[in-house]
């Protein structure tokens, strides 16, 4: 592939040095360039890539992408520099370029929201994996070239991988013979242009609530920013379908601006997918679906009321992905996530949970799930707040937390932080 045709989807690329040059790959981390590698310079928040030209020189990169003009002397090294109006974008549009555009060949998922990300994308992926459509899964806790197989499983470094990373696993997944991908699509990666060039064919929307007020200015901003993924974009369509909470407000407004089909799903207000009648014990939920394809008898050894909305957010997608019932009922009926609400047993008499609750709602919610459980018997809770993150929602965390009978706090990830002083 040459270097213009790489770069025939970034609007305002300005070309100086030869344009026909054949490129051989993409990176934006110095150390793993290659030759032939067009290396992308972007600024990020601890790191400057401008900082490791040099190296990515002398590593074999013949070609720049920046948002700078050429600069010497590196410029004068490479045989094309590549100005860009916004580099992580121009990344993006590159990399589906170059790994010829695999969204395109899946059916592709997105998930977002403040809580149960990672719990709807598993059951997603699991009603895909029923219906052999072999999905891969990117999210929280791992990457997944196909779903079920252990080995093509790689530790997830943040929710959403970096565009490059993303496209290339894509890619990997449809020339393995994957039909589908699931994943998780944070705020952070909407804004960093992360799933820039994707196309959806499904988008879920499972709630918003108060989180990462250390990267966006404002809770509205943090919404706005989830609400692009069902929205059209310069390059990318508005997904197929959109799947939308109908029991929050703000996110069911969304079927007003969205071009895709809307799927609501809720339990208290109208929706296309709706629980009828629901039971949330220590063994698990069962439930009545109705949707519209009629009745659907759901069996699942998740626990807790906020799994019922995941459930019904995990069918609602499953039908707009013509899942058959059957399908449906059997991708979830044996599910179990890592982390998120699950049981820990061994022999003890007492019942223990681990959850992945990092923001005051999911906190409260966490709490009431469990009292519902537990009954008058004692509650205790144990739990911390990350370093270096929304310090505002700590004291919110600590109010969530009042539920319980006992609390222990402890260390999460405390980061640059003094411990003692995040407690």
């Amino acid at each position: 592939m040459t270097l213009q045709e790489l770069f025939r989807a970034v609007r305002g690329a300005a070309f100086f040095g030869d344009r026909r040059i054949e490129v051989s790959g993409l990176q934006y981390h110095s150390g793993r360039v290659e030759t032939g590698n067009v290396f992308f310079a972007i600024r990020g928040y601890r790191q400057d890539g401008h900082r490791f030209l040099e190296d990515a020189r002398n590593r074999g990169a013949v070609a720049v992408a920046s948002e700078l003009p050429p600069n010497d002397p590196f410029a004068a090294g490479v045989a094309c520099w590549v100005q860009v109006p916004n580099a992580r974008k121009a990344l993006a549009l590159a990399a589906a370029e170059f790994y010829r555009h695999p969204s395109r060949d899946l059916q592709l998922v997105g998930v977002t929201g403040t809580n149960g990300k990672t719990t709807v994308s598993f059951l997603i992926a699991s009603i895909l994996s029923a219906a052999a459509r072999q999905p891969a899964l990117l999210g929280t806790i791992e990457y997944r070239r196909a779903f079920g197989e252990a080995t093509a499983s790689l530790p997830a470094l943040q929710t959403t991988p970096e565009s490059l990373d993303l496209q290339r696993m894509l890619r990997e997944a449809a020339d393995a013979g994957g039909h589908a991908a699931v994943m998780e699509v944070s705020s952070h990666s909407l804004v960093l242009e992360r799933v820039t060039g994707c196309s959806f064919h499904t988008a879920v929307f499972t709630n918003c609530a108060r989180d990462h007020l250390d990267f966006h200015r404002d809770a509205d901003e943090y919404f706005q920013t989830k609400a692009r993924l069902f929205l059209p974009r310069e390059e990318d369509p508005a997904p197929r379908f959109a799947i939308l909470n109908a029991d929050e407000e703000r996110i069911s407004q969304l079927a007003g601006i969205t071009s895709g089909q809307v799927v609501r799903f809720g339990i208290e207000q109208a929706a296309e997918v709706s629980a009828r009648r629901w039971k949330a014990g220590r063994s698990g939920i069962e439930l009545t679906a109705q949707t519209p394809v009629g009745p659907l008898e759901i069996s699942s050894p998740l626990v807790g009321r906020h799994n019922v909305y995941n459930l019904l957010a995990a069918v609602a997608a499953g039908l707009a992905l013509e899942a058959s019932p059957d399908q449906i009922q059997k991708g979830v009926q044996d599910l179990r996530v890592p982390g998120r609400m699950e049981a820990i047993e061994e022999g003890q008499p007492f019942a223990v949970f681990v959850d992945y609750a990092h923001t005051d709602e999911g906190l409260k919610t966490l709490v009431a799930s469990a009292r519902e459980l537990v009954g008058a018997g004692e509650l205790i809770l144990v739990f911390g707040c990350g370093g270096d993150r929304d310090r505002g929602k700590r004291p919110l965390m600590g109010l969530a937390a009042a539920g319980c009978d006992r609390i222990i706090l402890t260390s999460d990830n405390p980061r640059t932080e003094e411990p003692l002083q995040i407690l």
